[in-house]
């Protein structure tokens, strides 16, 4: 058999052999047949057509005495072809274009089923960096409202130790003591909205550990004892868990941490920024700073950005002067997909 063919030979007789039966599909019968005999087998086709080569090559025949040929291969000898499958299909002399898939992946989104919900918003508390004047009046207020779903919309925990950015000051916590924490403010949290839902979606802060794993020490990557998940004990506290990549989707409204599409600081205006790129509604946190961009366009149809503050400190060390303001979002969603965002500000520990 010429050499050219062997690869090709491998993945045919493995498919003929072990599928005996041809497909039917009057698209595919005749010429995948004609592919798996005139490239698959070489001389041996010839040479059960006859010197003449006169016979169809799609006869019943011919098919029988292919299939006889290949169970009459010894044993050891369908084991190596089959070990030695390729994944890689090309075919001499043809010219459709046939490669391997790539490496594809598709971000599916955590949807919050069709209801009735008011879903309180909180994001950047960047633990233990927090300021707990604004987080325990983002927290009433939930309560007040009555919210029945509670979204943690990315960088709740600061994860200042696995940084690989920024340089990382001594003093400061630990990350296992900011674990410690983040536990601590989650058990509280469930202990105030015991029957509510509570979502914990990943912001680029969060991700910071598995960012170190890749990074510094790759082969842990994957071990489930490391993953934040895990570290955080969200499965017994019954807390879902949405990983960085994927959005929030709620009724006509995606929830999202920000940093989804990279870039830098948002700019003067991170809401208009983040509409031209997400050209949704969408309601993000990630820039600690109160904002909103509604357009409506020439179908009459509006949309909006919402750009919701931070729980943080407002002058860490690392960056004490900026514009950034406390806050959080109310989301009211009816289950007609409709919904009204309600942007709350805090200034001086007061919502409004």
């Amino acid at each position: 058999m010429a050499k050219k063919h062997i690869d090709y030979f491998y993945k045919l007789i493995d498919q003929y052999y072990f599928n005996p039966s041809l497909p039917n599909n009057e698209k595919t019968t005749q010429r995948a047949f004609v592919d798996w005999v005139t490239f698959g087998l070489g001389h041996e086709f010839y040479a059960m057509r006859g010197k003449t080569k006169k016979e169809p090559v799609n006869s019943n025949a011919l098919r029988k005495r292919l299939l006889n040929y290949v169970n009459s291969l010894k044993e050891d000898d369908k084991n190596v072809i089959k070990s030695q499958k390729r994944t890689i299909n090309i075919l001499p002399n043809k010219k459709e274009f046939d490669f391997q898939k790539g490496d594809t992946e598709v971000i599916k989104p955590y949807v919050l089923a069709a209801g009735d919900y008011k879903i309180l918003v909180l994001s950047d508390i960047h633990i233990p960096e927090h300021d707990i004047v604004a987080l325990k009046a983002a927290i009433n207020y939930g309560v007040k409202e009555q919210v029945n779903v509670i979204i943690l919309n990315g960088d709740i925990i600061d994860m200042h130790g696995a940084s690989s950015k920024f340089v990382r000051v001594p003093t400061k916590k630990r990350v296992k003591d900011e674990i410690s924490d983040t536990i601590l403010f989650l058990k509280q949290l469930r202990m105030i909205f015991p029957t509510e839902r509570i979502i914990y979606k990943v912001g680029n802060h969060d991700f910071r550990l598995d960012n170190y794993v890749m990074t510094r020490a790759g082969e842990l990557w994957g071990l489930d004892a490391i993953k934040l998940n895990e570290l955080l004990k969200l499965n017994d506290m019954d807390i879902h868990f949405v990983d960085s990549s994927r959005p929030i989707h709620v009724g006509e409204l995606m929830i999202a941490h920000g940093h989804e599409w990279g870039g830098g600081g948002g700019g003067i205006n991170a809401a208009r920024g983040m509409f031209l790129k997400a050209n949704c509604n969408l309601l993000i946190g990630h820039f600690h700073r109160s904002q909103e961009f509604i357009f409506r366009n020439g179908l009459n149809k509006t949309n909006g950005v919402w750009v919701q503050g931070c729980l943080c400190s407002l002058t860490p060390q690392y960056l004490p002067f900026n514009n950034w303001n406390h806050g959080f979002s109310v989301v009211e969603m009816s289950a007609s997909g409709a919904f009204v965002v309600h942007n709350k500000k805090i200034i001086d520990g007061i919502v409004c």
